[in-house]
């Protein structure tokens, strides 16, 4: 049974055999649940808000104007895509 020691930074380094069990690799998230006397790891489901603040940006930044500009792109882009020459 593999062992895992935690340090006094309360950080905690996983064999090897369990990582590849999990199918973790560096820089993957675990989802940790406690269960009664235990807990379970199991690789975290991720969407596209878990990214959020990830990327930092100068100044303020309306994301209502953008989103709407990258719409009316598409639009566009699917109006050209219709029209035959």
């Amino acid at each position: 049974m593999p062992y895992i020691r935690v340090t006094s930074k309360r950080q905690a380094t996983f064999p090897k055999a369990v990582l590849e069990k999990l199918g973790a690799k560096a820089g993957d998230i675990l989802e940790v649940l406690f269960l009664r006397n235990a807990v379970e790891l199991r690789p975290a489901k991720r969407n596209i808000l878990d990214l959020m603040g990830s990327v930092k940006v100068k100044g303020t930044q309306d994301f209502k104007s953008a989103r709407e500009s990258a719409l009316e792109k598409v639009a566009e882009e699917s109006a050209d895509e219709g029209r035959a020459d």
